[in-house]
């Protein structure tokens, strides 16, 4: 009877779990990847959930605008 050897494939690099948003967990024959706290998805690919991705592109300019504004208004006054 042949006896199977496992390769860890977290520890030897072959898994395609997501670098730094992920774990990689070996099974026998396989592995599972799942995505950290803070992140979404399958574990090959999670994203972040942060706030800023939900504000408008329009909230951005007014706050570059009113930003660009104090500055112009600071350097006078120094």
């Amino acid at each position: 009877m042949k006896k199977s050897i496992d390769i860890d494939e977290c520890n030897t690099g072959k898994s395609n779990c997501a670098l730094g948003t992920a774990t990689c967990t070996n099974t026998i024959g396989s592995f599972t990847c799942a995505c950290i706290s803070g992140y979404s998805g399958n574990g090959v690919y999670c994203n972040g959930n942060t706030f800023l991705c939900f504000i408008s592109f329009d909230f951005y300019l007014v706050l570059l605008s009113h930003i660009t504004i104090f500055l112009k208004k600071f350097n006078r006054y120094q």
